[in-house]
């Protein structure tokens, strides 16, 4: 089990562990949280006067309660279910993943991309914690992979598997802890290319199933040839494992085709019917999605239309609320978080979408995600 940093760093030279380290230096950046506080924590990207940052943010009082200075732009989170440590992942097509301790945020692990391979922005831990999994791409090829890493030897990388499609962005381990199930967005690309999209007459997305012990593929599932333009960007997973996902479509063809689903393994990808109206404000574009702790059904942000969505599966309803700009979504506690671009956190009812009034941080922008 990993316990802390230094049990990692027991696995590495200093000098070698210095040379990784990078920015990781805090200064006042960085702080020993005080007891209880780590539990109460929710993590995002963030950029602040030209530079980037992974904050750490109280779901008491939604303040930063630590900073770690990053090179780059950081999308995905993956918490160890078994310590305190997080990995986070660079927006794609990155190149490094850091690795940080809640309790004490003052030294990280950097991670760089192996040769001929980028992140694609998501990660997820085994049940016990000894194996990280990332999502990424064998460029040269166009083969969407998952990368897997020993948290008990520093973070280093013992192999790869095939993550059963093109482009595998989201990647989340099932609540049984027997699969891993990934999100192909079906998107080609390359690092010469940054984030041009490579394929998009000829992309498939798809929701694939791994066997968490040996990355073993199991089966993957694939939207309608109707829908062949829309990229199943990410996931998440309700108590009973059903997986809830989100999508964005990249067809000039004028079409607003449905943006979010649920799917059940064995069965068919389900995308939810929903009223034009319901589609037009949301430009074609989701950005996260979180099943419900509280309640039924799940929650669906699209920071294009600056609206965030709660479905009501059970009773077949949808709900919107404005947030200008809003994209991460955090169910971690019995509220709903939303982040924006423009610096602000809300909190906000599950069981209905009440506005909520924003708590600012000025100068600062939130990324993608909440982790």
């Amino acid at each position: 089990m990993v316990n802390s940093i230094s049990d990692h760093l027991a696995t590495l030279e200093r000098r070698r562990f210095l040379s990784l380290l990078g920015c990781a230096v805090l200064g006042p950046y960085g702080c020993a949280l005080p007891g209880g506080e780590k539990n109460n924590l929710v993590f995002s990207g963030v950029r602040e006067s030209g530079e980037y940052a992974i904050a750490g943010i109280s779901l008491k009082t939604l303040k930063i309660q630590f900073r770690i200075p990053v090179k780059g732009r950081i999308h995905g989170f993956a918490r160890n279910p078994t310590s305190t440590i997080v990995a986070s992942f660079a927006r794609r097509p990155g190149n490094f993943f850091i690795v940080f301790d809640i309790e004490d945020n003052t030294e990280t692990i950097e991670i760089n991309a192996s040769s001929g391979r980028h992140f694609y922005g998501h990660g997820a831990f085994s049940e016990d914690g000894s194996t990280l999994f990332a999502s990424e791409n064998d460029y040269k090829s166009g083969r969407g992979i998952v990368g897997i890493y020993d948290a008990n030897d520093g973070f280093k990388r013992v192999g790869e598997v095939s993550s059963g499609g093109v482009g595998p962005h989201d990647i989340l381990l099932s609540r049984k802890g027997e699969h891993l199930v990934v999100a192909n967005g079906g998107i080609r690309t390359h690092p010469r290319s940054g984030r041009a999209r490579l394929n998009l007459d000829t992309m498939h997305s798809n929701i694939s199933y791994l066997d968490a012990k040996n990355g073993t593929f199991i089966d993957a599932y694939s939207l309608p040839e109707t829908f062949q333009k829309l990229s199943i960007r990410h996931i998440d997973i309700a108590s009973d494992d059903k997986v809830v996902f989100a999508c964005q479509y990249f067809g000039k063809d004028g079409r607003h085709p449905p943006l979010f689903g649920e799917h059940e393994h064995s069965g068919q990808l389900e995308l939810r019917s929903v009223p034009k109206s319901v589609l037009l404000p949301l430009n074609n574009y989701c950005g996260s999605v979180a099943a419900a702790t509280s309640g039924d059904g799940y929650f669906v942000s699209a920071p294009r239309g600056n609206l965030v969505l709660r479905i009501d599966t059970e009773n077949n309803r949808i709900e919107s609320v404005r947030v200008e700009d809003g994209c991460g979504l955090d169910v971690s506690s019995d509220k709903l978080l939303i982040s924006d671009g423009q610096g602000a956190l809300r909190l906000t009812r599950q069981d209905y979408l009440a506005p909520a009034r924003a708590y600012r941080h000025v100068g600062i922008q939130w990324d993608n995600h909440l982790g």
